[in-house]
């Protein structure tokens, strides 16, 4: 998303994942802030649909995460990398680690 005029971010548009299953739907809304999101650049508004089981498994990465990087390309295809961090009892020394997600997104059935 451009910064406005005066150099700050601006302050319209939000993120939004939205998740309908057997149980029902949850929806989690993300503010364009800084103590949220580092950028967030989407030209228009998109919806794709993903498979419960493939986005099952980011579930337990996203709850450890540090930090996540998430891409959704005009077709569809979903990247997320997830940062990881290293317990300092196994590795004093290194660093985190990245996870790696990709899927597409499931066909439309019309």
């Amino acid at each position: 998303m451009p910064a406005d005029p005066e150099g700050g971010r601006r302050r319209d548009g939000s993120f939004s994942i939205h998740a309908e299953g057997d149980f029902g739907t949850v929806q989690f809304d993300y503010p364009n802030a800084r103590e949220v999101m580092d950028a967030f650049e989407c030209a228009e508004e998109v919806t794709f649909s993903y498979a419960a089981a493939h986005v099952s498994l980011l579930g337990r990465a996203l709850q450890h995460s540090v930090k996540i990087c998430l891409q959704i390309e005009s077709e569809g295809f979903l990247s997320v990398q997830v940062m990881m961090p290293i317990p300092e009892s196994m590795a004093p020394d290194m660093h985190n680690g990245i996870l790696d997600f990709k899927m597409y997104a499931l066909e439309d059935e019309e």
